[in-house]
């Protein structure tokens, strides 16, 4: 959500404080864009597997002495509150971007469209200006949406009631009433 480049895994000792013990091990990977919470997690488990099974025999035979942990760089990650799964159209498109990744496959992006929750899984940051939340362009592939700056092009959505579906389904379904210089976050 916040834009990061890269993510890791920590072993570390238990104490009584959360994520406050000394570091066995560490190891981290890079962030792409074509990343989202859920290829991350899967990546975070095989990375945490192999440093596991690469640290615990060294650890248990005292081959390791553990490291304190600087305190001024301890991170944690905040509970996602439902108003922040609400998309704003006024911030640019890679801070949306960021927000959409960083909430698919759960709690996912959403807005409104013509009152409706519409929840937006995948989108690319694209060319482009207009108001806010005002669509650009609607192709039979492709629908682009305005932000501050630059714009978003949708891939993956659920509008209300419906199931999970690309952006060239839902076009040609409940989409294909669209017109450009209508907006999303009404």
């Amino acid at each position: 959500i916040q834009g990061d480049e890269e993510a890791g895994v920590t072993i570390m000792e238990m104490v009584k404080e959360m994520d406050a013990g000394d570091m066995i091990s560490r190891r981290s990977i890079p962030i792409t864009d074509e990343d989202n919470v859920g290829t991350l997690f899967e990546k975070l488990a095989l990375v945490g597997r192999d440093l596991l099974l690469d640290t615990l025999p060294a650890y248990i035979a005292g081959e390791i002495k553990p490291e304190p942990q600087d305190p001024s760089q301890v991170t944690f990650s905040p509970n996602i509150k439902p108003e922040e799964e609400k998309l704003d159209w006024t911030k640019s498109n890679r801070q949306l971007f960021n927000q959409i990744r960083g909430m698919n496959p759960w709690p996912v992006a959403h807005t409104f469209l013509k009152g409706d929750r519409f929840k937006i899984y995948e989108a690319l940051p694209v060319e482009g200006q207009g108001n806010p939340g005002e669509i650009l362009s609607i192709g039979k592939k492709e629908l682009i949406v305005a932000t501050a700056e630059g714009a978003l092009s949708l891939k993956q959505v659920q509008p209300a009631g419906k199931p999970k579906m690309d952006i060239a389904s839902f076009l040609n379904g409940v989409g294909r009433t669209l017109t450009v210089g209508e907006r999303f976050g009404d």
